[in-house]
């Protein structure tokens, strides 16, 4: 297996690892370092929507490869970008990965499963606390009665507070179980 591409207890910083958890597992694409940071800043800031597929794809096989074998995904569901974000960029990264998965792996797409509650600024430069802070409450969710496990998709993994929060909305809407599916995740420190 590729260096990098599963969270584990060992890859994961020490408040990471005493942090609660609301989703199972986050399986990862690639880590959020040379060359994979460029590509993925191409894919945001430049708009190179193949990059979607590539990631796709790395996320795929990893997801493939992963022991013990991840749950049947009944839906994917993206992580939805604010407002401001969708008119810089035009698009929603973490919804192009998520398209180009669902294609690959047969699960069905859901976008309207999750959304946003507000609007909040970047949290590129914000630190782990203020981040957890900054989406408190950012996400509601809206799933099926009978739904199962759902994989929810983001581009990148830095202090999982969005997957958190989002994960949280998901299980109180009665998904059974979350499995967070990033493309890229950030270096433990």
């Amino acid at each position: 297996m590729a260096r990098g591409s599963i969270l584990t207890a060992q890859s994961l910083c020490a408040t990471c690892v005493l942090r609660p958890r609301t989703y199972t597992r986050a399986i990862a694409g690639i880590y959020f370092a040379a060359p994979g940071d460029q590509l993925m800043r191409g894919f945001k800031a430049k708009g190179r929507l193949t990059e979607a597929g590539l990631f796709a794809r790395l996320l795929w096989r990893n997801m493939q490869r992963v022991a013990p074998p991840l749950p049947k995904l009944d839906a994917l569901v993206p992580i939805p970008s604010s407002r401001d974000a969708i008119l810089k960029r035009g698009f929603n990264p973490a919804g192009e990965i998520a398209r180009e998965l669902a294609c690959l792996s047969g699960v069905p797409l859901r976008r309207a499963w999750c959304e946003r509650t507000r609007e909040t600024s970047s949290q590129k430069t914000l630190d782990w606390r203020t981040r957890q802070q900054s989406v408190r409450g950012l996400y509601a969710a809206q799933v099926p009665q009978a739904c199962g496990w759902v994989g929810l998709v983001d581009d990148v993994l830095t202090t999982g507070s969005t997957l958190e929060d989002a994960s949280e909305a998901l299980l109180r809407a009665g998904a059974q179980g979350v499995i967070a599916l990033v493309a890229a995740r950030t270096l433990a420190k």
